[in-house]
């Protein structure tokens, strides 16, 4: 995968940091990326290694090594390098629900157990991951895909979390309809980062909710509830992704 010599030729880059000088003025990201030319040369550092422990996914000895979610991905570094980020995504998105979150949150155990790594530096596969999913929205590759044929049948995910999430995702793909319920309403979320004064870091949320909406929900025949009462009574947020028409 990659380019056999490239691990040889291309020095392992990352993101810059914006300097702390800098970010505390604002909640924004604070991470200047590689253009897309100098992603594809980081996807060419992925070796033709044989043992691909970076998706192994396992527990060596008490400590988990390689991709906990088996992502695959020795297979999207190559597409990296060669510029087919379309297909890259689709590989991406095969094992990884939420890309747009794990590329920024996760703790890059991928690299950690890259066979890269064991004589020199390993190769910069998050950052990758980043540039497949940040494309794969601006090109329109992750707009959502509602099911071709429902089940008419329902499913009550309690939590809207990532896992809550995922499973709400895994479902919709199997043509059910599911309610996501959560204990925060969306003006609860407001009032709460309002409260903190943290109106650039709202919109960051707003946008994440965008995509979440655009990715697990949207036109998937969902409905986002919240908790009322103690009693379990739950009741529908006024903005529901729900298509009745469809979905009655």
């Amino acid at each position: 995968m990659g380019k056999p010599t490239g691990f040889m030729e291309y020095e392992r880059r990352v993101s810059r940091d914006v300097s702390p000088g800098q970010r505390i003025k604002n909640f924004n990201e604070f991470h200047e990326h590689l253009t897309m030319e100098e992603q594809q040369e980081q996807g060419a550092r992925c070796m033709d290694c044989g043992v691909p422990f970076c998706q192994s996914g396992m527990t060596l000895c008490g400590m988990t090594s390689g991709c906990p979610l088996h992502n695959l991905v020795p297979e999207w570094n190559d597409l990296v390098y060669t510029g087919n980020w379309e297909q890259a995504y689709m590989r991406l998105h095969k094992t990884n629900n939420f890309p747009e979150f794990t590329s920024r949150v996760c703790p890059a155990l991928c690299e950690a157990a890259c066979t890269c790594g064991l004589n020199g530096d390993p190769v910069s596969t998050k950052e990758n991951e980043y540039a497949i999913i940040e494309n794969a929205y601006e090109k329109g590759y992750a707009a959502a895909k509602p099911p071709k044929v429902r089940t008419g049948k329902k499913v009550a995910v309690v939590g809207s979390g990532p896992s809550g999430l995922a499973v709400a995702d895994q479902l919709n793909k199997r043509g059910f309809g599911e309610s996501i319920m959560s204990g925060m309403t969306p003006e609860e979320r407001a009032k709460h980062l309002q409260l903190h004064d943290m109106e650039e870091l709202s919109a960051r949320i707003s946008r994440t909710e965008e995509w979440m909406a655009c990715q697990t929900m949207l036109n998937n025949g969902c409905v986002m509830r919240h908790e009322t009462d103690k009693e379990g009574v739950y009741e529908d947020v006024e903005v529901k992704f729900y298509d009745e028409a469809t979905n009655p």
